[in-house]
């Protein structure tokens, strides 16, 4: 005889067993959760970093692609790329500065600033990224900006020499001619060959009507071996115009048509500027 088992004896039989089986899968939740954390501290918590670096790893990898894509000439793509880099990452400043570069690139100088003083404000310890600051500064509607971001950098490191050098060229803008010439002698007595320190002393001396003191400068520039063929033609061609202020015409005649076969840039006044001073040989010799 088949004794049948009451309702309610089978509705607790079911509830006990859903109760352990709730109980088994929390158990095995709880040994999963407890051997992950257990397994990424001994390795170095690999797996959770995968996961929190993934916007960073993402941003890079859009950053390295707009590099290939704005060498390869495919502008648009390029900008897309950097600003999905942005958007993912934003406070990378590295990101910020990329995106600057390549808008700087394009001649979009307004929009290269406002990436750079982004940048900026998430690096401010970073020198460098204040002197890039300062430099786009100086070639927009308001050099003057760029004093900020230069005392910044020249009090983390006063003897930062493209800072130094931008110091002078906004001293120079701003007609503050001895401040640039002492600017200037500071980045010699660091670095004695530096080109663009010399250069930019001769031209003052030129525009002060003293090509006397430019010569040496631009004479040093000449013989120096460090100095490559471009910068030995401007050199070259600042001296001659310099020996044209001494009224030394063969020595002027000599130094433009020397500079004037390695310039790359030769304009129609270069030329004039050549032919009169051959001219006024021709003149002296007649007479």
């Amino acid at each position: 005889m088949v004794r049948e088992t009451h309702p309610s004896r089978l509705r607790l039989f079911s509830l006990r067993q859903r109760d352990r089986s709730k109980f088994s899968h929390a158990c095995q939740l709880s040994w999963l959760v407890i051997a992950a954390v257990l397994f990424g501290t001994v390795s170095g918590c690999g797996w959770l970093r995968q996961f929190a670096d993934r916007p960073a790893a993402m941003s890079q990898h859009w950053a390295s692609e707009a590099r290939l894509a704005e060498q390869a000439g495919e502008n648009e793509r390029a900008e897309k790329l950097l600003r999905s880099a942005v958007e993912t990452q934003q406070d990378d400043a590295g990101v910020h500065w990329q995106l600057a570069e390549f808008l700087t690139a394009q001649g979009r100088r307004d929009e290269a600033i406002a990436e750079l003083e982004i940048a900026r404000r998430l690096g401010p310890d970073d020198t460098r990224l204040a002197v890039e600051l300062a430099r786009a500064y100086l070639q927009s509607s308001q050099p003057s900006r760029a004093a900020g971001p230069l005392a910044d950098a020249l009090e983390a490191d006063e003897q930062n020499v493209e800072a130094l050098l931008l110091m002078g060229q906004l001293a120079e803008l701003e007609d503050r001619q001895n401040d640039a010439l002492e600017t200037y002698h500071r980045i010699l007595q660091q670095q004695p060959e530096h080109f663009a320190a010399k250069m930019r002393l001769a031209a003052i001396q030129l525009r002060s009507k003293n090509p006397e003191q430019a010569a040496p400068l631009l004479r040093s520039i000449c013989q120096c071996p460090l100095s490559t063929t471009e910068q030995q033609a401007q050199a070259l061609w600042m001296l001659g115009l310099a020996y044209g202020r001494e009224q030394r015409w063969q020595d002027a005649e000599n130094a433009l048509a020397r500079a004037i076969e390695h310039r790359t840039n030769v304009t129609a006044d270069d030329w004039y500027r050549l032919g009169f001073v051959h001219y006024l040989l021709k003149e002296l010799e007649a007479v």
